[in-house]
Parts: structure tokens; C-alpha cells; sequence
């Protein structure tokens, strides 16, 4: 039981870290756009959307640990190596 509930809080910590990336990218997309176009509530929204991605990340460091840090990266490579290699 112990170890199954170990396994689940692994993959839901690489989860967590690989979904980090793209939704902190995407938050700091939006408040340069916040900014550029001096609206407000696209600010707020983007704002609130990376501090989202940094409590993913720490949810995922906790959960996962040091080897689920290093999977998601490893996981990260070969996704971006995979999407290069289609161009």
C-alpha cells in the first residue's frame, strides 16, 4: 500500500514539474503583454498564473524529490529533442 501511495505521489510530482515550465513561460508571455498594453486585468491574470507555476514547482519538488527533478529534466530533453527533430 505504502508503495503504490509512493509511485502516485512520484508521478504526480513529475507531473507537476513538467506542466511548471510551459504555464510559468506562458504567465511571464502574458505579463510583458499586460505591460506593453497597459491592461489590467491581463496583468493580474498573468501574474496569478506564474505565481501558479512556482507553487507547482515546489508542490512537484516535494512530492517527486531530487529523482523526480532530475526525470522531469531528462523527460524535458527528450521532448525538446523530439520537436527539434520534427523541423
Amino acid at each position: 500500500m505504502k508503495e503504490n501511495q509512493n509511485k502516485i505521489a512520484f508521478i504526480s510530482g513529475v507531473v507537476l514539474l513538467v506542466a511548471n515550465f510551459p504555464l510559468g513561460m506562458l504567465g511571464l508571455a502574458g505579463i510583458a503583454a499586460g505591460l506593453a498594453s497597459g491592461n489590467k486585468i491581463v496583468l493580474l491574470s498573468s501574474g496569478l498564473l506564474y505565481g501558479v507555476s512556482w507553487l507547482m514547482l515546489g508542490g512537484g519538488l516535494w512530492l517527486a524529490g531530487k529523482e523526480g527533478l532530475a526525470y522531469s529534466k531528462s523527460l524535458w530533453g527528450r521532448l525538446s529533442h523530439k520537436s527539434q527533430s520534427k523541423d
